[in-house]
């Protein structure tokens, strides 16, 4: 049964218009199969980076001149630089552009090293961190070298917490920093996987509402979308996507809805809690295409 069976209707036409330049890469680059050096594909990405909304998110980050943080790098939560950061990551505005390469440079240069991270921190802000330099082309820096061989320790020992909702979360973000990578290593995504799975029933209640950016706050889709992008096929997997599936709408956009925003980070939100994702959507039609398309 071909994949797009398991849509009601057409949705896959709104993420790849021009409201969301993120969710139209998305599209593009996951469903489409445009990949560099598409004109289709190097039109969008010019589009998103001339995006006037992320433009205005990086105009307002730290730069060269910036000094430290007087509080944690993650406070305010939400609106500190490190959760802007981590808001243009998500969206993948791979950008050439010195600001945004310095304020990169600048959170590098000053979050926590990852083995003096406070009990108050947000969960594995190793990998929170770690998912910023790595989105905008920094895996080559040492200090990138150097968080990733502490997560790559940290998972090898399983050494992550112990409550089993916030190990879901832990897990997931862990997963994430994994598919920034050129060849993850084969032997984590499999333990990520495994451990990640085998907390289905004890998941939090939160990953049942889809939100966006995700930050510090995974959900199914999120966890979902990730694994698959690791090539995770799992039988166990299959309960989450028909869980995505089933969170389907069936109005006339038949798309996915933004149940959790946490936009305080950008200056405006982009889209409003309670209506209708492209960028939801666009991730949702990945997971069902990535899920069914072998079927």
């Amino acid at each position: 049964m071909p994949w797009w069976t398991h849509l009601r209707g057409r949705p896959f036409y709104h993420p790849l218009d021009d409201e969301h330049p993120p969710a139209r890469v998305f599209m593009l680059r996951r469903l489409i199969g445009r990949e560099r050096p598409s004109r289709v594909l190097r039109e969008a990405q010019n589009a998103l980076c001339a995006w006037p909304w992320g433009r205005a998110q990086i105009a307002r980050l730290p730069d060269e001149q910036t000094p430290p943080p007087a509080t944690p790098i993650w406070e305010p939560r939400y609106t500190a630089p490190l959760w802007r950061l981590r808001l243009l990551a998500e969206f993948e505005m791979r950008c050439y552009d010195e600001h945004l390469a310095a304020a990169t440079d600048w959170l590098l240069t000053n979050a926590p090293p990852p083995d003096a991270i406070p009990d108050d921190a947000p969960i594995n802000l190793n990998a929170l961190v770690l998912s910023v330099p790595l989105a905008f082309g920094f895996e080559s820096d040492e200090r990138v070298q150097m968080r990733l061989a502490h997560l790559f320790t940290t998972l090898r020992q399983r050494a992550w917490p112990q409550s089993p909702a916030e190990r879901a979360d832990w897990l997931a973000q862990a997963a994430y920093v994994l598919t920034w990578l050129a060849t993850p290593p084969a032997d984590l995504v499999a333990l990520v996987a495994d451990a990640l799975l085998a907390l289905d029933a004890h998941v939090p209640s939160r990953w049942r509402r889809f939100g966006a950016p995700i930050f510090d706050q995974p959900d199914l889709l999120f966890a979902t979308r990730v694994l698959l992008e690791l090539g995770v096929r799992d039988a166990r997997l299959g309960a989450w996507v028909a869980a995505i599936e089933a969170a389907q709408h069936a109005d006339a956009r038949a798309g996915w809805y933004l149940a959790a925003s946490r936009y305080e980070a950008a200056a405006a939100p982009l889209e409003a809690e309670g209506a209708f994702s492209r960028w939801l959507t666009a991730q949702a039609i990945y997971v069902l295409n990535a899920w069914y398309g072998d079927a």
